[in-house]
């Protein structure tokens, strides 16, 4: 039996919701030993409900989320970071109607590790809310 890449799949499915919903990315740097937000796209704050100027250069534990999420996007960005495709699922907690479907990656820069960025696809469904055990989930080929 052939193995699925889910990451590689969810990689075309959020490359073609974009060519009709337009990018919802964002762009975390780690500066100083900590991931920090530094760019965000206008669709994915409305979506999220947030304003730019309270996320950008806002480290991962000073962003408006939930405190337990905090220590598991931080272990999701450590894999981004060392190069691994990775993605997750949450429901923003700024806009519960929403469902969020992130791909990270990094993006190299002279052979170093520059950045992550994390391409969205949201699903809009009251119904996807019940489907889900916790709030944010975790996905890599390694799991």
């Amino acid at each position: 039996m052939t193995e699925i890449n889910l990451v590689h799949i969810m990689r075309l499915l959020i490359k073609d919701y974009e060519k009709v919903y337009g990018q919802a990315r964002f762009e975390i740097k780690m500066i100083d030993g900590t991931f920090t937000l530094i760019d965000i796209h206008q669709q994915l704050l409305d979506l999220s409900n947030l304003q730019r100027n309270n996320v950008i250069g806002k480290k991962i534990s000073e962003l408006p989320i939930k405190s337990d999420w905090t220590g598991k996007l931080l272990s999701i960005f450590e894999k981004a970071w060392k190069g691994k495709e990775t993605i997750y699922y949450l429901f923003p907690p700024t806009n519960d109607n929403v469902f969020l479907v992130v791909l990270l990656e990094a993006i190299v820069k002279n052979g170093e590790i520059d950045r992550i960025e994390g391409c969205c696809a949201t699903l809009e469904s009251a119904e996807l809310k019940g489907r889900f055990m916790e709030s944010i989930l975790f996905h890599d080929d390694e799991t």
